[in-house]
């Protein structure tokens, strides 16, 4: 959810309160990528060979889903706790219940207004219940791993 979060910052400058919403833009948009075209001489730096004319680079639209969690490395999926499934993304591991999900903007220091998260876990079987986000501080942090 952390990375669905991300990803939907980085397209519309904020975070997601409707989890459906969120799955409906992973299973269904895109993110910008910026790749080189060209080949690159080992004799010179990324930088030479772009103002060289050698390289560029290109903006290309890219699926969330697969570039965000399909085509991830081989040794991160296997660091995951639960296989991915886009489909009980939104759903609590143990209830099987929707996870609680918040968004908005707090005010952090100097009046810079930031955009924030929060998802929690609606019947946690122990405390403190899962969590990832805040609704008090902004930071993507939380007490699950990916």
């Amino acid at each position: 959810i952390r990375t669905a979060q991300q990803a939907y910052r980085e397209v519309h400058g904020k975070y997601m309160g409707d989890l459906d919403s969120l799955i409906a833009f992973v299973k269904n948009d895109s993110i910008n990528e910026i790749r080189a075209i060209g080949i690159k001489p080992d004799t010179l730096t990324l930088a030479e060979a772009l103002s060289a004319g050698i390289i560029k680079r290109d903006t290309f639209k890219v699926s969330v889903l697969d570039t965000k969690f399909l085509n991830v490395s081989e040794t991160a999926m296997k660091k995951r706790k639960y296989p991915f499934n886009i489909e009980t993304m939104g759903l609590a591991p143990y209830s099987g219940k929707p996870f609680i999900c918040q968004a908005g903007e707090i005010e952090v220091s100097g009046g810079i207004i930031r955009p924030v998260f929060e998802v929690k876990d609606p019947e946690p079987i122990e405390e403190p219940a899962l969590t990832v986000g805040s609704m008090v501080e902004a930071h993507t942090n939380g007490n699950w791993k990916e």
